[in-house]
């Protein structure tokens, strides 16, 4: 059984790195990404976090940089993108070479979702997610026809159950390869560092963190073996978010 999270649980004499995962994490889920709420106070709590721990901060998300940024406008985090598909450090962004998922596909899975209310499709640089949160009962008819076109032609890419939504991406794109790319960094390397996540998508990122001596904290029910601590929900994150005070 995880042991319910706190930062005075964490090794003291080591700094932190700290990796936030958005959806489902720092926010509420919404029946789709774009109508997702962002509370008041979670911008500049996170430029604070950000700033304390000189600049050993990044959010690693599913969405597409551009999509995230439109939820912290003016501000642009440092930031994984599309599972580590994409990255902005210092202000450059980076593309990650990787296959695409083809044309055919995205146009038959949103076909799909413009067929089925409550079935929403997302469009990604590299491939696309189709979520049915607000039509649970079209589960298996979205999982049955992504996977019987994913039977006909599967280049470099994989299929991902994430939570009340399925997700096309390229193989060796993932949230663990995000966090070691962040690690290689100056700002980065040498510290602990501290993932929160909450679906299946962050199971990647949890399983490298061994790796640096850091902690994995997952976000609500779920019980995966890679993490060692939980948290209720959002709101209890952003409440630790709020008191923590990082070591210099």
């Amino acid at each position: 059984m995880l042991e319910d999270f706190t930062f005075d649980k964490l090794d003291s004499s080591r700094p932190i790195a700290l990796f936030l995962d958005i959806d489902g994490t720092l926010v509420e889920f919404a029946a789709t990404p774009d109508e997702v709420i962002v509370p008041p106070m979670l911008r500049p709590l996170l430029e604070r976090l950000a700033s304390d721990l000189h600049g050993a901060f990044a959010i690693i998300t599913g969405r597409p940089i551009e999509s995230a940024d439109r939820l912290f406008r003016p501000t642009q985090f440092t930031m994984a993108g599309l599972h580590g598909g994409e990255f902005r450090f210092n202000g450059v962004h980076e593309d990650v070479p990787a296959a695409y998922a083809p044309r055919a596909w995205k146009d038959a899975a949103k076909a799909l979702a413009d067929a089925n209310p409550g079935v929403a499709y997302e469009e990604k640089r590299l491939g696309f997610s189709v979520h049915y949160r607000e039509a649970p009962e079209k589960a298996a008819l979205v999982t049955e026809a992504i996977e019987t076109a994913m039977q006909k032609d599967n280049p470099g890419l994989h299929l991902l159950h994430a939570n009340m939504a399925l997700e096309i991406r390229p193989d060796g794109i993932d949230k663990g390869h995000a966090i070691r790319h962040f690690m290689q960094m100056p700002q980065f390397a040498g510290r602990m560092p501290v993932f929160f996540g909450d679906d299946t998508t962050d199971d990647d990122g949890f399983r490298v963190l061994k790796d640096y001596g850091g902690v994995g904290v997952v976000v609500g029910h779920r019980r995966p073996p890679e993490a060692l601590y939980t948290v209720k929900d959002p709101a209890t994150i952003r409440v630790l978010l709020s008191e923590l005070k990082p070591a210099a």
